[in-house]
């Protein structure tokens, strides 16, 4: 509906595991968002950006099984044309 804007997929992991491979995943996260956003809903690859973030940026410290599963997450944003993202026109 907005074929001007970009899409900026962000994937995150727990901290279960090996920092190498929690990268990884994040980024596979990530990447089964975007390859969902193209085929269902038609968005080109050429408008999302794709990133990983390891379980760097937690959103709960908790070692409880709650918050470690709400770290498994994939944060999209959305950027509409002329918008200012981190300091840079779009």
């Amino acid at each position: 509906q907005a074929p001007g804007s970009s899409v900026v997929i962000v994937g995150h992991a727990s901290k279960s595991g090996a920092p190498a491979y929690n990268q990884e995943l994040s980024v596979r996260r990530a990447e089964a968002v975007a390859e969902r956003l193209e085929s269902t809903y038609g968005i080109g690859r050429d408008r999302i950006t794709v990133q990983g973030q390891g379980f760097y940026q937690p959103r709960f410290t908790a070692n409880a099984e709650a918050a470690v599963n709400a770290n498994r997450r994939a944060v999209i944003q959305i950027i509409a044309p002329g918008s200012v993202n981190n300091g840079v026109q779009n």
